[in-house]
């Protein structure tokens, strides 16, 4: 079967429902006129007693059927929207058509395509929607008829039995308006169907669109590597038809404009919003700019992540701008030249800001080849005219590239691009110098598909690099800025952190960024399906054990969820230990506890994921468990002890970190309280690794377990012809002087005992803190000493 009979097949099974449905709508018309006529009159009898409830009960149905006899798509600002659209696609349609005819670009046919594939959506939607509206409408348009039938024959009953006048009436009321609610239904099922058949038609115009650019794709693709022109040297090449290749030109240009027409009408009120985010985001910057001054003048070296806040003009445009790529997912063509317009020169203006005055000539030279682009994507309907335009943009291109590499120009590119950066970027430019050439050769040699697939490709993803990397450099200073700012400047980890919270943030931003160049650069080299069939079928290469079949996704998914486990671990203990736990009142020692538990689940939970993602039967995983249990109970009992024993350590708290220790006669403070064993810092500044398990086993003096006072002996001998009560109060006076020392308990100093011609006194005091305690001892003891001498006590 040929594609256009596989297209008029396709139009037909779309068309095919509609059809139906509008038969089946002249169908359930006509039929309750004729289950009128033709019924019998054996409807049941209601006793006159019961006819107000069965009456009651009808006008019930008919107020449940109510909402559904004016449909929201009956709306006029709904018929509006189908209208316009149909208008826009109208433009879309002339532009493919013209298209399609000459030589597209792989990339005008994906800017063409994501237009359609966009319209595409709401027009299902629409059917989907239109088409379960009729068919309750069929269903309510029954109901009424049933009904209608129904009363009129009790109203015939009641008139030839003599009831009521006022009985009479009100059967007649309400067979009044079941006749009114059923011409309503029939009438809103009409105007449905209308719409869905308009729907349908605008959706089968859509596929066939799309099923014509997917055959131009893939015709470009599949003889990429066929001549499609004469070389540019030979004499047979075929007489341009300048008259018509103007006139097609005049056609797809006025077709461009009347899709955009058509579009903005649709989108009168995203341009209005857009438009106002974009004045908010300037309005804010433009206020922000005095607040990053202060900054600046007290920390100096933020003035080169905030100097794109001394544009706020450009860097909000360029910012609000790059939203419409997930904005504007119907534009015409039209529009996104608009839209690339708009991103270029905000781009191009905060970079001659941003980098080094060397390289200004390169940005004038880039901004060039892209009026250049523009330029000679206006002559596509001149096919030689635009061969040339091409092959002089190649030449030109290459030579750029060649001077911005030997003349070592990349180095100055900025002082925020890092060392591996900087080559990675020198490596992009000798590819894109190299593809240049290749596009050159081709389109000289006579494949021009070739060379405008590696020429374009390589501009277009130059100046999204370009683009990206500007807005890039302006959200990271956004993001320096916001985390200085209410309510984030409140969080302590930011407060302590906010070079690392910033960091961390940055990388991320910078690497989605990267990712999507490089997902938007496969696509415009038209290999990303490839690329992503191969990695599939890589990623679910296996290889069978056994029962048991690994394939490189799950390899790749295990050492995934694993790293997952740790990072999300470190993340929220980060989070926990510098923003949590300092706002509650817990105890030393407490929420390192709660951290180490955490930490033992997510990586518990994550290993157990883990190993589900490998494609094993987590009910098998109890034998190898209590092998593996078994193991330990033989070979890995002293790992097994130490590991229980850090959790007794951690629930427990015999020791917290922070706790000065003394253990084999060293002393040290706990730095870290570890899965097999501990780190213990000396006061020698060597760091001990202690096993968990002596802390359990051993007898182990913590100088803190209670709190952070040391008590500090000082013995001293003097004369004993000294006034006792005079050097007992001296000492004491001098200790209450010592800062380091606590009032509370007190100082005391006590006479010690006697010694041939001699006394002796001991003072004791409490430092506030352990590890002062020598520091502490050593001014007491100056000071002692001083008192003593200045009183004229004699030391022995």
């Amino acid at each position: 079967m040929g594609m256009r009979a596989r297209i008029l097949h396709a139009a037909v099974c779309l068309l095919l429902p509609a059809i139906v449905i509008a038969q089946t709508t002249t169908q359930t018309t006509t039929a309750p006129s004729t289950q009128a006529t033709t019924a019998p009159t054996t409807v049941p009898a209601v006793p006159l007693a019961e006819i107000n409830e069965q009456i009651d009960s009808a006008n019930k149905i008919i107020r449940a059927v109510e909402p559904d006899l004016v449909p929201e798509f009956l709306n006029p600002s709904y018929i509006d929207e189908l209208t316009t659209l149909s208008q826009q696609l109208d433009g879309q349609q002339e532009e493919a058509r013209l298209t399609l005819a000459s030589q597209p670009t792989v990339e005008s046919l994906r800017t063409i395509s994501t237009a359609w594939q966009s319209a595409a959506k709401p027009l299902w939607e629409w059917r989907r929607d239109l088409t379960a509206k009729a068919t309750k409408l069929d269903q309510d348009v029954l109901l009424l008829a049933n009904l209608e039938n129904q009363w009129a024959e009790r109203v015939k009953q009641s008139q030839a039995s003599h009831a009521p006048e006022d009985v009479i009436k009100r059967m007649t009321a309400l067979l009044e308006s079941i006749r009114r609610a059923r011409s309503a239904a029939e009438k809103g099922r009409s105007q449905i169907v209308s719409l869905q058949n308009r729907a349908s038609e605008q959706y089968a115009r859509v596929v066939e669109i799309l099923t014509d650019i997917k055959e131009a794709q893939d015709n470009i693709v599949s003889r990429l590597l066929e001549k499609d022109a004469a070389p540019i040297w030979s004499s047979h090449r075929p007489a341009p038809t300048t008259q018509s290749s103007a006139k097609s030109g005049q056609v797809s240009l006025a077709s461009q404009v009347s899709a955009l027409v058509a579009y903005s009408k649709r989108e009168t009120d995203v341009y209005f919003l857009h438009a106002c985010a974009a004045l908010a985001v300037i309005a804010v910057l433009w206020w922000a700019r005095r607040r990053v001054k202060a900054w600046v003048d007290q920390e100096p070296e933020l003035a080169g992540s905030f100097r794109v806040f001394h544009y706020p003009i450009a860097t909000g445009l360029l910012l609000t701008s790059l939203a419409g790529i997930w904005i504007y997912t119907q534009a015409p063509r039209l529009l996104w030249v608009i839209l690339g317009v708009i991103m270029m020169a905000p781009a191009i203006f905060l970079l001659r800001k941003l980098v080094d005055r060397r390289f200004h000539l390169v940005l004038y030279g880039v901004s060039g080849f892209y009026i250049w682009d523009q330029v000679r994507s206006l002559a596509v309907s001149f096919p030689d005219v635009y061969r040339i335009l091409f092959i002089t943009e190649m030449s030109a291109g290459a030579l750029f590239v060649m001077w911005i590499v030997r003349g070592k120009r990349l180095d100055v590119i900025s002082t925020t691009l890092s060392r591996g950066l900087q080559v990675w970027l020198s490596l992009l430019m000798r590819l894109a110098g190299i593809l240049l050439l290749a596009a050159l050769a081709a389109n000289l040699s006579g494949y021009v598909g070739l060379g405008k697939l590696l020429g374009s490709g390589t501009l277009i993803s130059a100046y999204v690099g370009l683009v990206f990397f500007t807005a890039a450099e302006a959200l990271d200073g956004v993001l320096m800025a916001v985390l200085r700012l209410w309510p984030l400047n409140l969080l302590k980890m930011v407060q302590h952190d906010r070079e690392l919270v910033h960091r961390r943030f940055s990388t991320a931003m910078r690497w989605a960024i990267r990712l999507f160049w490089l997902w938007t650069t496969l696509d415009l080299f038209a290999v990303r399906g490839t690329v992503l069939t191969y990695g599939y079928q890589a990623l679910n290469a296996a290889l069978a054990i056994g029962p048991l079949r690994l394939s490189v996704w799950n390899v790749a998914s295990f050492a995934f969820v694993i790293w997952a486990s740790f990072a999300l671990s470190k993340l929220v203990r980060f989070v926990l230990e510098e923003d949590v736990y300092p706002r509650m009142m817990l105890p030393r020692g407490l929420p390192h506890a709660f951290s180490m538990v955490f930490h033992y689940v997510v990586l518990l939970i994550g290993f157990f994921t883990a190993v589900g993602t490998l494609g094993y039967d987590l009910t098998k995983f109890t034998i190898l468990a209590g092998a593996f249990g078994v193991g330990l109970g033989f070979g890995l009992q002293n790992i097994v002890n130490n590991f229980v024993s850090g959790i007794i350590l951690l629930f427990e708290r015999p020791i917290k970190l922070g706790d000065t220790i003394e253990i084999d006669g060293l002393t040290g403070t706990v730095r870290q309280i570890g899965i097999r064993a501990s780190v213990i810092r000396t006061t020698t500044g060597a760091e001990l690794i202690v096993p968990n398990s002596r802390f359990i086993a051993e007898k182990v003096t913590n100088w803190t377990f209670s709190t952070g006072q040391r008590a500090i002996r000082l013995s001293v001998n003097v004369d004993a012809q000294s006034d006792p009560k005079l050097v007992m109060d001296l000492m004491l006076k001098c200790a209450r002087g010592v800062e380091l020392l606590t009032s509370d308990p007190a100082p005391q100093a006590t006479l010690a005992g006697f010694a041939p011609g001699a006394m002796t006194f001991d003072l004791q005091a409490w430092t506030k803190r352990y590890e002062d305690w020598t520091i502490a001892r050593s001014e007491l003891s100056i000071a002692v000493s001083a008192a003593l001498r200045g009183a004229g006590v004699l030391f022995k």
